[in-house]
């Protein structure tokens, strides 16, 4: 069964590397609900091949478990991933803590990250928007549309856009939990 979901991925050529030794296809590797779960094994050693530049693994009901071990490929230092989709999975705070820890050290190359409907909450946010004023961050669009993020949250992100550190110029916040005071506060630190 997993040599059919295999046939059915869609691999895109996106561009060609020059290497001494041979060229390097960068591809697009489009797995979004597949069933895959947290059966991420042969996703994650192709994360560290550093091959994959873009990868779709929205609605695979990911958890938790799932999130720490695209975190760990992710740490190895050798991800060129430059966009990743996750929406529609369960990721959780905890998960989105990980991959924002993974993010802050190891990925400077990733510049759109979907995290839509993941059941994130102030905490998962906070390391994700933390991750986009390391320095070390290209986190550019990030996209946490209808997830669980409360006044906390949006206070985090209304003091990172302040800083003047924080990458993003692409953000997609809607349908969370914070008041309407905090959009206020949010637009205005922008």
């Amino acid at each position: 069964m997993a040599f059919a979901k295999f046939l059915t991925c869609d691999l895109l050529p996106q561009r060609r590397a020059q290497s001494t030794r041979r060229n390097i296809r960068k591809t697009s590797l489009l797995l979004s609900y597949k069933g895959l779960g947290d059966d991420l094994a042969g996703v994650c050693r192709t994360i560290t091949t550093g091959r994959i530049t873009n990868l779709d693994l929205s609605g695979n009901e990911i958890d938790v478990e799932g999130a720490y071990l695209l975190a760990s490929a992710i740490q190895t230092g050798k991800c060129s991933l430059t966009s990743l989709f996750l929406s529609y999975n369960r990721i959780r705070d905890e998960g989105a803590c990980s991959i924002g820890a993974a993010l802050a050290e190891k990925c400077p190359s990733l510049t759109i990250l979907d995290l839509t409907r993941n059941r994130i909450g102030d905490a998962g946010f906070r390391q994700i928007i933390l991750a986009t004023q390391t320095g070390k961050s290209s986190l550019t669009k990030l996209n946490i549309w209808g997830n669980n993020i409360g006044n906390d949250g949006a206070h985090q992100l209304a003091l990172a856009l302040q800083s003047g550190n924080c990458s993003l110029i692409d953000l997609n916040i809607g349908s969370n939990n914070y008041r309407k005071i905090f959009r206020w506060i949010v637009l205005n630190a922008i």
